[in-house]
């Protein structure tokens, strides 16, 4: 469904809402005339198209099955006897992690082709409920203006007509509801597919394909917490942008910057000086921390370079403190520094440097300073204003971001906000959400998505959550984030 679609859909229902508030026996001939007019569109989708697609991945995911097995075996064992030491070793490291990728082609692949199935059967569903009501509502409207074959309004239908077309009225409502909501589900599989092109998204921004490769596959991995979702040192956004980075250097520093790469330690310690970069440090910056970071094995780098791993659900520790709020005012507080250290890991170290024992005060005295920060007007016991939220983000995270209002009261305006939210993060790019019951009351941090479920950062707890998308859209998030509903969300412009 295209944005012109999503839009047109969105126009018919709040006017077919509008139409329903104003059923009276006086009105109800011309307002079903204006009601034929408004469901004589049908929910957007060509069935066909799209079944003929799912087909052409499933073929393609039977094709490459096969390929990764090829590659891995020529990076083991068919290597040119000429290629020895280092080397041998680049290319084995290069053609593991091109086999990895291939690996996960076939089952993204095949996700593509149930969803796009999915969304075929729910098209021509939709389009066949539509075209039922639609010629009910026209049946309707004739009974009640024609009286034996004559175009004569038959007093005696008109009361009944109400409640008929009231009826059907709700029913094109809930067609086009469910059409909106199938279009929303759709996308954010596809935005989750899209954020594991990690690789490509690497070599569209000017890497080297064998850079790409073996950088996209760079995780952060704390024991226990697994790789289940989205947890690479270098987010997709930030994949994107790190060879623009780098190509809009000056040759003085470009010069630099590439011999900080030369003597890295490792293809890990690589990764995060182009997280640096990405985070907008100059070399200057960037020649420090790498001093800081060389030679270090990836147990400090995981530890001392982020907060949390986005890579599994669980309780998030530093130097075996908690990651969390302090009190009951910093939960978006604690959201923001959390966002900031995912994006940028020269502040992460800046927390984490120094006498491990000493973590929780460092991280305690940073709540207070943002807190402070962040409510220069808005009354810090009322914890962080959503605007004060926004302007963090954008001045932090090298992303300009804003701010949305959700009517929980409304399942679809909770979907557009929660898609646009899951296709946010699985760019790489955090959002804090403001959840609550009769009042906002706390937020929580979105940082990644996989199939059908939704990894959040609960700051008061300081735990990763898998939550399903069902719990946001149905107002169950109680158990997980410790209020019903999501009131509002902070997200990229």
């Amino acid at each position: 469904m295209s944005s012109s679609d999503y839009g047109q859909i969105t126009t018919i229902v709040h006017k077919l809402q509008e139409l329903s508030s104003l059923l009276n026996p006086v009105k109800v001939v011309q307002i079903v005339v204006e009601v034929i007019h408004q469901v004589a569109t049908p929910p957007p989708g060509d069935a066909g198209a799209l079944e003929a697609l799912a087909g052409a991945y499933r073929t393609a995911a039977d094709a490459i099955s096969p390929v990764a097995a090829d590659v891995r075996k020529l990076g083991n064992d068919h290597l040119p006897q000429s290629w020895s030491g280092g080397a041998a070793r680049e290319a084995t490291a290069v053609l593991g992690a091109t086999a990895d990728a291939i690996d996960r082609a076939p089952g993204v692949f095949r996700t593509a082709a149930t969803t796009l199935h999915e969304l075929s059967t729910e098209v021509k569903d939709q389009q066949k409920r539509h075209d039922d009501l639609h010629q009910a509502l026209y049946d309707a409207w004739h009974d009640a203006t024609h009286v034996g074959g004559l175009p004569i309004p038959d007093p005696t239908a008109l009361g009944d007509l109400v409640n008929k077309v009231r009826e059907l009225i709700t029913g094109c409502i809930g067609v086009y509801n469910d059409a909106l909501q199938s279009a929303d589900k759709a996308t954010m599989v596809f935005n989750d597919l899209a954020g594991q092109a990690r690789a490509a998204a690497a070599v569209d921004s000017g890497l080297a394909p064998d850079d790409a490769v073996v950088l996209a596959a760079k995780v952060v991995s704390v024991n226990g917490m697994g790789d289940g979702y989205d947890d690479g040192i270098l987010t997709t956004a930030q994949l994107a942008d790190a060879g623009k980075k780098m190509a809009a250097m000056s040759p003085e520093d470009r010069a630099k910057f590439d011999q900080l790469l030369a003597n890295a330690g490792s293809d890990t310690e690589r990764a995060w000086l182009l997280k640096g970069l990405s985070a907008g440090h100059n070399v200057t910056e960037l020649s420090a921390f790498a001093d800081k970071i060389r030679g270090k094995d990836e147990n400090w780098l995981n530890e001392h370079l982020s907060l949390i791993d986005r890579g599994g659900p669980g309780a998030q520790n530093r130097f075996g403190d908690r990651v969390n709020q302090f009190d009951d005012y910093t939960c978006g507080t604690t959201s923001l520094i959390v966002s900031h250290a995912e994006t940028d890991p020269l502040y992460a170290l800046s927390l984490t440097d120094g006498d491990p024992s000493k973590f929780d005060e460092r991280f305690s005295a940073e709540q207070a300073r943002v807190h402070d920060q962040t409510n220069t007007i808005w009354p810090e016991k009322l914890g962080t204003s959503p605007v004060g939220m926004a302007d963090y983000m954008s001045k932090n995270t090298g992303t300009d971001y804003t701010w949305h209002l959700v009517d929980d009261t409304e399942q679809g305006n909770v979907s557009s906000n929660l898609r646009q939210a899951v296709g946010a993060a699985d760019s790489g790019h955090p959002v804090p959400m403001l959840v609550g019951g009769a009042t906002p009351r706390h937020y929580v941090l979105v940082t990644g998505h996989q199939g059908g479920n939704v990894m959040i950062f609960e700051p008061s707890s300081g735990q990763t959550i898998a939550v399903p998308e069902s719990d946001f859209l149905n107002g169950k998030l109680s158990g997980s984030a410790g209020f019903d509903h999501v009131q509002a969300v902070v997200v990229p412009k």
